[in-house]
């Protein structure tokens, strides 16, 4: 940690920030994922930042030695962003995550995915875009985290189907729409938190 501190000035990596306080390391490539802790794979961000990394709304990859930041969308961290891209993409990176993707692969679906249905897609075309991009390299799709409850209890009866808040039926073949369906109960219930 402290050589990671010293390198970066202990200042956040992101270009224009000068936070220098409530700083975290933050792992390049995720531990799960093969990362280590050599001061090569680490950087140093604010806690806003390190926030809108995992959160999918920035994206960091290495090149070569330096760091690249870029928006949700893709475009370089700094330059001219369209919000409604952002926000689709953030939102399908955490869709993909809601189904089971690490985050290595949903950022690497997500470009391969963009790329094919460019920057104004919505959530529902880049989930689906990005999701068809990880079955072509071969990457399997772990089952999503949230299925279709049957439940014994005497209000719900035995083995009675509750079927989650969407009002979708989870249980489809579909995994860009359980994505899509997880994303918008989660969007709807966290603007919903933020209203009360």
């Amino acid at each position: 940690r402290r050589s990671v501190v010293r390198r970066d000035g202990g200042r956040c990596r992101v270009p224009g920030c000068r936070n220098a306080s409530w700083l975290e390391v933050h792992h390049v490539t995720a531990r799960a994922e093969g990362g280590t802790h050599a001061p090569e794979g680490l950087a140093l961000l604010c806690g806003a930042h390190h926030r809108l990394l995992h959160r999918g709304f920035l994206l960091v990859e290495r090149s070569g030695t330096a760091l690249v930041f870029r928006h949700a969308d893709g475009t370089v961290y700094g330059g001219a962003l369209a919000p409604e891209a952002v926000e689709a993409g953030a939102g399908a990176f955490s869709a993909l995550r809601n189904l089971g993707l690490r985050d290595g692969e949903a950022k690497r679906a997500l470009a391969a995915g963009r790329a094919h249905v460019g920057v104004g897609a919505g959530v529902p075309d880049l989930v689906r875009a990005a999701l068809r991009a990880h079955r072509a390299r071969g990457d399997a799709l772990l089952p999503p985290p949230l299925t279709t409850v049957r439940e014994s209890s005497p209000a719900y009866g035995r083995g009675r189907r509750r079927h989650h808040p969407s009002g979708s039926d989870l249980e489809t073949s579909d995994p860009a729409a359980v994505a899509v369906g997880l994303w918008a109960t989660c969007s709807a219930s966290e603007a919903w938190r933020s209203q009360a």
